[in-house]
């Protein structure tokens, strides 16, 4: 009788931790995620800008553990920060999961407008932060996507 209450006790608790592992969903890739339909790969070195904004985004969350992806994108010049912003909104609230908005993440200068996201806990936490830089400089603006990925 002990033996069964141990092992019912014990399904229980694997159970439940796989539920919770299951809360964070698979970790995704760069390539899961939607782009803006007027981006276009912005080659390096073609936006001086740009590349600031990619190598601050490396250096402050590129270490230990932790991984970050990005890909940079050209926009047309018409494209407004309301439209990227509008558009991320819409495309990662239609994926669903637990991606949960991170108001810390958001930064709004007339250089730069930045929103982003979390999701997962302990050591599958991932980020993913949405940039856009306004026309400088002769410059049209850009987009940065970049999905940071703690455990990976």
């Amino acid at each position: 009788m002990r033996s069964v209450r141990l092992l019912s006790g014990l399904l229980l608790v694997l159970t439940l931790l796989g539920a919770l592992a299951a809360c964070g969903g698979e970790p995704v890739t760069l390539a899961d995620l939607p782009v803006h339909p007027d981006a276009s790969p912005l080659e390096p070195g073609s936006n001086p800008m740009a590349d600031t904004v990619a190598d601050s985004i490396r250096q402050s969350f590129g270490q230990g553990a932790v991984s970050v992806d990005m890909q940079l994108y050209t926009l047309p010049a018409e494209t407004s920060w309301e439209r990227v912003q509008a558009f991320y909104e819409e495309q990662i609230s239609a994926i669903g999961g637990d991606w949960e908005a991170e108001p810390q993440l958001a930064q709004d200068t007339p250089a730069l407008k930045t929103i982003g996201w979390s999701r997962g806990a302990f050591a599958g936490e991932q980020g993913l932060v949405i940039s856009y830089g306004p026309p400088l400089l002769g410059n049209p603006p850009f987009l940065l996507v970049a999905l940071v990925s703690e455990g990976s």
